[in-house]
């Protein structure tokens, strides 16, 4: 059996979630199994290692030169958009010519694009049949429109529906993603949406990776990095810095707990502007912004923080979240909102909150004796194990592929 991974994507980040973080998990998992074989197909990359880092950096300046070409125009982010799905367009035409003779190969896409491309112009030809992943917050037109209504969402938003309706299997990473995800699309769509071709398949953390990032050294100089030596009620919060992950709660909550807790915010994105404004507005100096860092420096903040925060309005199946639990360092509070609550059992494992609640919920998980922490940890931890490993991703993925194979 051959399983052809696609995604329309410019770039690679092998260690989060997402198209191509999830196909390199894909990747290693069917590695070891005799009877898979696997190939790729991305917009500018040949193929996705973690030790393609050359490879990925040569593409990524040719493509950021392309999108600097295009920032003169006034659509320059849908022109941008429409030459890397012409150049998958001509990568997958290549593959596919090079497995015609492939009798149980296996298209499984990444992206609602090259979903569509496949099933659009390859699919009457090759009649391979497909799996359609979605990993984007709601439906992909409106995250990449970002609410605009023109030409180019509207376009996009066809060819959406029409991935949607021709896939033979659609996975999502939660039931909370596949129910925000249909709420961006007619009736006759949502049926689809609603039927036994829809499966979910949570995303899966490398367990292995995270125990060996931890390190009592790196933890003491991050200590010393941001002044955290006398530092006891450390907050910390990792996310892309727009509305939906609900970042510019965070001023306030800070303010809030001033001479209670230290919060740091890692990650950037379109609202730092504004989250410095709010900073500077509130005079806060319990709240500090990091810009992207080292992962296994990550994971060992991680592990010296006492709560991990993640205010999302939107979720999709947060994977930082997954680490974070799995350091068994800090204790994790989210918004109560679909797709949390498929991870955190409430009070169990960790809390969930509503937002104008947050700061008091902190202030309760603050007061927890040590025998309550210890044994929220160990509950969290056991959740990890049991559910939401790469290997069980990779499991549930290869029961339908055989599953594909009997039909």
């Amino acid at each position: 059996m051959k399983v052809l991974l696609t995604a329309v994507t410019t770039g690679v980040d092998t260690n989060m979630g997402g198209p191509t973080g999830v196909i390199v998990k894909i990747m290693k998992g069917l590695s070891t199994e005799q009877r898979y074989r696997y190939s790729t197909v991305f917009s500018f990359l040949n193929y996705v290692s973690p030790e393609a880092d050359a490879q990925v950096y040569k593409n990524r300046r040719f493509i950021f030169s392309i999108n600097k070409f295009f920032s003169q125009f006034k659509w320059h982010k849908y022109l941008y958009f429409l030459v890397i799905c012409i150049k998958f367009f001509f990568r997958l035409r290549h593959k596919l010519s090079l497995s015609r003779k492939e009798e149980n190969l296996i298209i499984h896409a990444h992206d609602v694009m090259s979903s569509f491309i496949y099933l659009k112009f390859f699919k009457n030809h090759y009649r391979y049949r497909i799996i359609t992943s979605i990993h984007c917050v709601g439906s992909f037109w409106k995250e990449y429109g970002r609410g605009e209504n023109n030409f180019f969402t509207r376009f996009i938003k066809q060819c959406e529906e029409y991935a949607i309706s021709n896939s033979d299997i659609i996975t999502f990473p939660s039931r909370g993603a596949a129910n925000l995800y249909k709420q961006d699309f007619s009736k006759e769509v949502r049926r689809k949406l609603e039927s036994d071709i829809v499966h979910i398949v949570y995303n899966g953390i490398d367990y292995d990776f995270i125990n060996n990032a931890l390190s009592e050294q790196t933890q003491e100089n991050l200590r010393k990095k941001y002044g955290l030596q006398d530092k006891q009620n450390i907050i910390l919060t990792v996310a892309s810095f727009r509305k939906s992950k609900g970042v510019d709660f965070i001023p306030n909550i800070a303010k809030a707990l001033e001479g209670e807790a230290d919060f740091f915010l890692v990650g950037k994105g379109e609202l730092e502007g504004e989250l410095k404004r709010q900073i500077s507005e509130l005079n806060l100096k319990n709240l500090l912004i990091i810009p992207p860092i080292d992962r296994k420096e990550l994971i060992n903040l991680m592990k010296i923080s006492s709560v991990f925060l993640s205010p999302s309005r939107e979720t999709v199946f947060d994977l930082v979240m997954l680490e974070a639990m799995s350091t068994v360092g800090p204790i994790l509070l989210a918004s109560d909102i679909p797709g949390h609550d498929e991870m955190i059992e409430d009070e169990k494992t960790g809390f969930l909150s509503k937002p104008a609640a947050i700061a008091q919920k902190i202030k309760f998980i603050l007061n927890l004796n040590n025998a309550q922490i210890n044994t929220i940890k160990e509950n969290a931890k056991n959740r990890i194990v049991n559910n939401f490993l790469s290997q069980k991703m990779i499991e549930n993925y290869e029961k339908i592929y055989l599953d594909f194979v009997k039909c």
